[in-house]
């Protein structure tokens, strides 16, 4: 093991003894019984000596955690320059006379660091959403204008294809109105106040015509309409005027 670990662990042990013993006569008081002539001992906190040692010993163990919370380096630098060590005992022995009140401000710390951190971790995964949200919509944008152009020979042949049936035409006309170039099932289902088995069995009959595509995002599964889907969107609108 690393002589300078143990240097600083029989500097804590020794150090949180003694203070133990220090904290345990600093909390006593000595009083005089007149009635039978002798002093009495009181401890406020009913400490015995054992005691105060035991959480003398803890709170000096503590030590390293508040040099680290407060970004010190002395438990490195101690090993280069012996001073350090005094330094560090001074820390413990300070720590293990005042052991309660010691242990109850690093709890303290420790739970409102851990509240913040966990506030910023939760604010961290918030500003990332945002920023995958950005980029896919920048993505999305560009994928919308490097859409291919179709053909005259292509537009006859989807200008022929299969009529849209009227709940086809309404969640292939969602795509067409929305701000947003890809749907869920779900959330078409939740804006046409439709059952959500149904609109799966119109997606698959789109699927199938071709009037709508499945793409996989970050965020699931999504589909976008295609040129053939606004295509027949407009023949449904003009065969429902004539």
């Amino acid at each position: 093991m690393n002589l300078h670990i143990i240097r600083l662990a029989l500097i804590m042990l020794t150090c949180g003894i003694g203070g133990g013993i220090i904290n345990y006569y600093l909390n006593h008081t000595i009083q005089i019984d007149d009635s039978i002539g002798k002093r009495i001992i009181k401890n406020p906190y009913e400490d015995t000596l054992f005691k105060c040692i035991i959480i003398g010993v803890g709170a000096s163990f503590l030590v390293p955690l508040l040099l680290k919370m407060i970004s010190s380096n002395l438990l490195e630098s101690s090993g280069k320059d012996a001073i350090d060590y005094f330094i560090i005992s001074g820390f413990c022995l300070t720590a293990s006379i005042s052991s309660r009140a010691f242990i109850s401000s690093i709890s303290e710390k420790i739970l409102k660091l851990t509240k913040e951190t966990k506030e910023e971790v939760e604010i961290a995964k918030k500003d990332l959403k945002n920023a995958e949200n950005k980029i896919e919509a920048i993505e999305t944008n560009l994928e919308e204008q490097d859409l291919p152009l179709v053909k005259d020979e292509e537009y006859t042949q989807l200008k022929d294809r299969e009529d849209l049936t009227e709940d086809e035409y309404k969640v292939l006309n969602s795509f067409n109105n929305s701000r947003f170039i890809y749907r869920t099932i779900t959330n078409v289902a939740k804006e046409l106040a439709m059952p959500l088995d149904g609109i799966q069995i119109i997606f698959e009959s789109l699927l199938k015509k071709h009037f709508i595509f499945r793409v996989m995002r970050s965020s699931g599964e999504k589909f976008q309409i295609t040129f053939a889907g606004r295509l027949a969107i407009i023949n449904y609108e003009q065969n429902e005027t004539n």
